[in-house]
């Protein structure tokens, strides 16, 4: 004869929902409130009720609930999350969680089913027949896939006073928990705290140093300087002739200039007056800026493809004579010479600068906004507005803002890279930023529109 529902585990249940809260332990990422999620199968394919749990009480608050409880019917089937391994079996139904099945990713990541049935079907005997616990073939070392019937719902071990649920944890491969609620609704086609989709980038491995410093500048003038880069002045107080649309620093780290769509350049530190920048007509709007690599001097690039060589830059050409297909948006310095990229993503080299590839002949879904080389200058990566970078020559791609899963991901506005160029942070108009890869980020610009960043060496 099955037992009713204990009133004082829904009673308890119900208290710990209430004392849960949250959604969950913070990503390695920019935005800490977005939960950390893995790319599941929902583990049962009947229906469940749940809440998120985790955290509650336990034991009188001598524990804490590390896992969250699906509560569904007896002998529902329990299937595989990810494609794993079974690491551990628990057959005696003893103990705090029973009969138990583990299972491990090849990320090293583990995800626990607690309190497998334990009765023969249509009672609650405890009587734990083995045909009605596992299928055949679970086993120690055994391999499952995505959606692979493992286990049986039920109530061995502390759950026998309460009800029919499984206990389901996931943890990292340090054996830390983590909330497997977030994880558990986008499994489900639900949203939960900002996310559409489980973060499907590589695992990010951020490292000390692999990035020096930065700069970032606002569409107002504002600069704001991260790492070993140094802040020495901007125009956010004084304000600007029109937008700005980029920042370079000089050669020393000791400034930097910032210009604006119009063509006015402001230096900061010591940086320089370079030529007649006043008296020059511009035919276009000016997008970029790029200092040399050596020396004092620094180029504009307008849309229309025209480069302006000020101070000790040389002139080693623009794209002006070409048919562009879409407008110039960014351009980057190389020992003796300099690239432009448009918006489709075509790539156009000048003096020493080399062309590994573009994205002109792909179908973009958002335009390209920058470019950015490799520290070897063998490679580059452009960036499109939804912050996916394309790798080309000694590049790596080694993940993209929209393999977060955000609803409502932030538009990209550039990226700094790692010294080994085996990673990058993306920086985004709200001037979050965002690692992948073994970048590491210095800081974000909060609060600020982030139109251009300036990497210092």
């Amino acid at each position: 004869m099955m037992r009713r529902f204990s009133l004082l585990f829904i009673a308890a249940y119900t208290a710990c929902v209430a004392i849960a809260g949250g959604v969950g332990v913070p990503a390695s990422r920019a935005d800490a409130s977005l939960p950390q999620v893995r790319d599941i199968t929902f583990p049962v394919t009947e229906h469940v009720d749940y809440s998120d749990t985790y955290g509650a009480c336990r034991d009188g608050c001598t524990r804490f609930h590390e896992g969250q409880d699906l509560i569904g019917s007896r002998l529902s089937h329990m299937v595989a999350t990810r494609d794993a391994t079974v690491t551990y079996l628990r057959t005696d139904a003893a103990g705090t969680a029973g009969n138990w099945i583990k299972i491990k990713d090849s990320d090293g990541w583990t995800y626990s089913y607690m309190h497998v049935n334990n009765d023969t079907p249509g009672t609650d005997d405890g009587l734990n027949p083995p045909k009605y616990r596992f299928p055949a073939g679970i086993e120690v070392g055994a391999t499952v896939k995505r959606g692979d019937f493992i286990a049986y719902l039920g109530d061995s071990g502390n759950a026998e006073s309460s009800v029919p649920h499984l206990h389901f944890e996931i943890r990292d491969p340090n054996g830390e928990p983590i909330n497997a609620f977030a994880s558990l609704q986008l499994a489900q086609g639900i949203p939960v705290a900002g996310l559409c989709a489980a973060n499907s980038a590589p695992t990010p491995d951020p490292q000390a140093g692999t990035i020096a410093g930065y700069l970032t500048v606002s569409d107002d003038g504002t600069v704001t300087a991260h790492g070993t880069a140094r802040h020495f002045g901007d125009r956010n107080a004084s304000g600007v002739s029109s937008p700005v649309v980029g920042i370079a620093a000089t050669p020393t780290g000791a400034g930097y200039w910032i210009a604006t769509s119009d063509g006015t350049v402001y230096r900061f530190g010591d940086a320089t007056t370079e030529g007649a920048i006043k008296s020059t007509q511009f035919q276009a709007n000016v997008v970029a800026i790029a200092a040399t690599k050596v020396g004092k001097g620094f180029w504009l690039a307008t849309d229309d493809g025209a480069v302006y060589a000020f101070g000790a830059a040389q002139s080693y050409g623009s794209a002006t004579n070409h048919q562009l297909t879409s407008p110039i948006v960014d351009m980057v310095a190389t020992g003796n010479g300099y690239a432009l990229v448009s918006e489709r993503g075509d790539v156009y080299k000048f003096g020493s600068a080399q062309n590994f590839g573009d994205t002109s002949r792909l179908n973009l879904n958002s335009p390209i906004i920058a470019i950015a080389m490799t520290s070897t200058g063998d490679g580059y990566w452009l960036l499109n507005e939804r912050g996916v970078p394309r790798a080309f020559g000694d590049a790596a791609e080694v993940g993209t803002i929209p393999m977060l899963g955000l609803c409502e991901p932030k538009v990209a506005a550039d990226m700094v890279v790692s010294n080994s160029g085996d990673g990058y942070a993306i920086m985004q108009r709200n001037g979050a930023i965002v690692e992948f890869g073994n970048a590491k980020s210095l800081g974000a610009a909060t609060g600020q529109h982030v139109v251009d960043v300036a990497q210092t060496s």
